[in-house]
């Protein structure tokens, strides 16, 4: 083998070494994080829909890195104010004490055909809502509850 060839393969294996190294790392990071997962299903007279939205919990961290929601946490729901300017300590005390919580059910209740659960199993948060063909299904790992709480402070 010639010494140009010796020089392009050691390079060419230096590449892949970077290449399916980074892709490893990434896949680590992912795993290690976890998966905020959104899944929506619903049908009704005008057709279904089926979303199921993955997103690595290390996206959700960066963005709220800069992000503070406590002071900017202000809407208008069906002429219900919502302003979590007083409440934004407690509810960041409140989701620091849920990621070091035991398996448990915070919400379930059914009511007219409607059903809300939110429940802590294992490392994940999982809040579920369904009612006239409707179904959400959100699930987070506990471990960004701190990261959220301090966005809230």
């Amino acid at each position: 083998m010639s010494q140009g060839a010796k020089v392009v393969l050691v390079v060419f294996v230096v590449l892949m070494v970077i290449f399916v190294g980074s892709g490893v790392l990434l896949a680590a990071a992912v795993a290690r994080a976890g998966i905020v997962s959104v899944q929506v299903r619903s049908s009704g007279p005008d057709g279904s829909v089926d979303l199921d939205l993955p997103v690595p919990a290390a996206l959700v961290s960066l963005a709220l890195l800069g992000v503070r929601l406590g002071p900017h946490l202000a809407w208008d729901v069906n002429g219900v104010a919502c302003d979590l300017d007083d409440w934004g300590p407690a509810a960041a005390a409140a989701l620091e004490e849920l990621a070091g919580a035991p398996d448990m059910v915070f919400v379930d209740v059914r009511d007219h055909g409607e059903w809300v659960r939110i429940a802590k199993r294992g490392d994940t948060l999982q809040v579920h809502v369904e009612g006239h063909g409707d179904e959400v299904e959100i699930t987070l790992p506990a471990t960004l509850l701190p990261q959220i709480a301090q966005a809230l402070d």
